[in-house]
Parts: structure tokens; sequence; C-alpha cells
């Protein structure tokens, strides 16, 4: 007897994403599928009939006409480690040539910190304007 329906985990195992469409407006979006974590979590149903109803469209706010479907995941490329790697090691080198002293680890935390410091430093203030002067320059007594 084969099921009618697939549920959120077996698609994540299958290596499989999800995608969400509305049939109402003609709008879909493609969803990791390890949001099965967060439905097993609070207890929420996931078959993929069931699930529709927790993800609403964005363009009309209604989750009534959103049917799932599964999606192909995008290809990794098989050496994306020694490119995560790679990218670290030229990051950390660049910041290096970057900094007058110290350390790599040094120029990195600066360079953190002085983000967090643009972030949270308050805004300055535009300086008031007077009001634009209302009198006329000719005036009629002349």
């Amino acid at each position: 007897m084969a099921r009618d329906s697939i549920t959120l985990k077996e698609l994540d195992e299958s290596g499989h994403d999800i995608r969400a469409w509305c049939f109402d407006c003609a709008r879909g979006a493609v969803i990791d599928s390890i949001m099965w974590q967060r439905f097993e979590a609070r207890g929420w149903p996931m078959e993929l009939e069931l699930a529709a109803a927790r993800f609403p469209c964005r363009k009309c706010r209604s989750s009534e006409h959103v049917r799932l479907f599964p999606a192909s995941r995008p290809q990794t490329p098989h050496n994306a480690p020694a490119l995560l790697v790679e990218a670290f090691f030229h990051g950390m080198r660049s910041i290096g040539k970057r900094s007058k002293g110290g350390t790599i680890g040094q120029a990195a935390a600066r360079q953190v910190i002085d983000a967090h410091a643009r972030r949270i430093a308050p805004k300055p203030k535009l300086p008031v304007r007077p009001p634009p002067d209302l009198r006329l320059v000719w005036s009629r007594d002349r």
C-alpha cells in the first residue's frame, strides 16, 4: 500500500528541499527542509498537506491556496570544505597585510570592535535649520 503523504523529515533525509507554491497569486519559494526540526519541537504535523497551513504566502498572506512540493537541492562542489579554508586563509592574510602592527588576530579583533563601535555610535544630529524668511523682497510701500 502506497502512502499518500511524505513527511518533512523524509524529504530532508532523501536530499530534497520544500517548494511552497501559492496557487492564488502564483508565487513560490524554496525552503530548506531542515525545517522539520522546528515542526517536531513544537509538535506540529509534518505531513506535506498538513504542514502547508504553517507556510502563508508572502504576497496574499493566506495559507489556504499554498501547497508544498519536493524540490531538488542545489549541488555543492565536491571541494566545498577546501574552498571554505581557502577563503578564510586569504581573508586573514589580507587583514595581516593591511595591519600596521601586531598580529593578524589583533587586527581581526580590532576590525570587529571598530565595526561594533560604528554600529552602536549615536547618529550625529543635523543642525536645525531656521524657518525660511517669509518677508517679501520688494515691499509694496515703495
